[in-house]
């Protein structure tokens, strides 16, 4: 029988699209896990404080039984040499980003793009509204119209404004303990600690951008919560859609814009 590392050679070499699934879920799942033990945290200082004891033992409980598959995860992923692999389809990703936005500067000189337009003063719920391939206009906060023609300019606006609103829930993101084996780094005050960082305004804290739209949307979800924001507060605007172009490439080629 075969060991993980065989597995994980045998996988990546004749079904490649369906180790980078893998690794993805992988790193959703673990991401999810961490979020939700963090929630529980605050969830167990509540309970305590209202001196609901049964229900802070509850939850201690839980957050044991989380912390044990978090790391019972993060083991399977160093044996199968996963945070490798995906440092470099986030390398690969960061060519095909660069290749996708020469390619869309390409297609202007031979396709009507107008044909593509969106009326950028329809709002969209971020929860639930397809992104791929979709290009921004705009999004809205509580109401207010903030100008972003990039995903990752969205994500880096809103950080500016959550920091500005309260510094130390941003701050205490970035001091979080991560779980043994977790390489993953959201947001640092080291700026090489990240693939593609940009500087949240206001502050000195970077934050990595080298990610799709589906997922940088995901990470808008987890800071409203945090912020205790409703994510219907939350509004985006289009300018085009290109899902029709790209109907036979798979979407990471298209997301990251």
């Amino acid at each position: 029988m075969i060991d993980m590392e065989q597995l994980a050679d045998f996988i990546k070499n004749n079904a490649p699209a369906h180790f980078r699934g893998i690794c993805s879920s992988l790193k959703s799942l673990t991401d999810e896990l961490e979020c939700t033990k963090n929630d529980l945290a605050k969830m167990l200082i509540s309970a305590q404080s209202q001196e609901n004891f049964s229900k802070a033992h509850e939850i201690l409980d839980a957050q044991e039984a989380l912390t044990q598959t978090i790391s019972e995860i993060s083991i399977f992923i160093n044996e199968l040499g996963i945070d490798q692999t995906i440092q470099t389809f986030e390398s690969e990703d960061a060519v095909s980003k660069e290749e996708t936005e020469k390619n869309v500067d390409t297609y202007e000189n031979r396709v009507d793009y107008s044909q593509y337009a969106m009326d950028d003063t329809i709002a969209y719920n971020i929860t639930d509204t397809p992104v791929t391939f979709k290009r921004l206009s705009a999004f809205s906060l509580n109401g207010q119209r903030y100008p972003v023609t990039k995903w990752k300019q969205m994500l880096v606006v809103l950080c500016g404004l959550l920091y500005k609103k309260d510094a130390s829930i941003i701050q205490g993101m970035v001091n979080e303990k991560r779980s043994p084996g977790k390489r993953r780094v959201r947001m640092s005050e080291r700026q090489t600690d990240l693939h593609s960082p940009m500087l949240i305004p206001g502050s000195n804290i970077w934050i990595e951008t080298n990610r799709s739209a589906a997922d940088l949307c995901k990470w808008v979800l987890i800071l409203l919560d945090r912020y205790s924001i409703s994510p219907d507060s939350m509004k985006v605007y289009f300018r085009r859609d290109y899902a029709a172009l790209h109907a036979n490439e798979p979407a990471e080629n298209g997301e990251k814009m």
